[in-house]
């Protein structure tokens, strides 16, 4: 893996050299905006930081999958991650908390590049059906900041603190009960919070998409059969022999 990746003054810095050659090159003038050199319809100049980024992410996610020496150190700088997060999945499955903690490995930074352009790698020994886990549902910061108290007290699943229909969050009573804890704690009024405010989709408004999606698609077919014959009438105009 790679070994460093660099501070993002710096790469500005060497963006700024290259792309004042592309101007010249090109005999574009120095005014000539930054957006318009990495247009990927125009100059498509790429950006160093996409690159490094792209280059950072497959090279972890190869190492993830690959076997012999560097595969087993790529595993275990995962787990010394996921310990340090206090996450019960793999840190790839879920970068957005993992970056929290860029001073632990190389890889938390490449979790924060990931985190960045919205990246998550599916963890492949996921079984349909499984618990779902609070860190996929509560915000990274509000995780974050009660993991320590939420893995002392072994409440990791969402199902750990909603009743069997999920309508509603259980009682602390009856969630300390279950879990063998004694008096309150703040983080199960931070996490029901959380929980509360994360969107659902309300079965009406599927139904009401999905009626939306087959109308445009009607309507799309529509179009292309009278496309159809409207270019068959053309053709058959064309074909006619007009007297000399």
């Amino acid at each position: 893996m790679t070994s460093q990746i660099p501070a993002w003054t710096v790469i500005e810095r060497i963006t700024k050299k290259y792309r004042m050659v592309v101007r010249q090159k090109r005999g574009l003038p120095s005014s000539e905006p930054s957006n318009i050199l990495h247009h990927t319809r125009l100059h498509g100049l790429r950006d160093l930081k996409d690159t490094l980024a792209e280059q950072h992410i497959s090279t972890l996610h190869l190492g993830s999958i690959q076997k012999g020496l560097i595969g087993d150190l790529t595993h275990c700088r995962l787990q010394d991650l996921q310990r340090a997060a206090r996450l019960q999945e793999s840190p790839l499955s879920n970068p957005a908390i993992a970056s929290k903690y860029t001073q632990r490995n190389l890889i938390a930074r490449v979790c924060q590049l990931m985190a960045e352009r919205d990246v998550n790698l599916y963890d492949v020994s996921t079984k349909e059906g499984e618990r779902v886990l609070l860190s996929k549902v509560v915000p990274p910061e509000t995780y974050v900041k009660h993991s320590k108290w939420m893995e002392r007290d072994k409440v990791f699943y969402l199902e750990d603190i909603l009743i069997e229909d999920r309508c509603q969050t259980k009682a602390w009573e009856e969630v300390a009960r279950t879990h063998g804890i004694k008096g309150d704690r703040v983080w199960f009024a931070a996490i029901c919070q959380a929980i509360s405010d994360f969107p659902q989709v309300e079965a009406d408004s599927v139904e009401q998409r999905e009626e939306e999606n087959k109308e445009h698609a009607n309507e799309t077919q529509e179009d292309g059969e009278e496309e159809e014959v409207v270019l068959w009438e053309f053709g058959i105009e064309d074909e006619q022999v007009w007297p000399v």
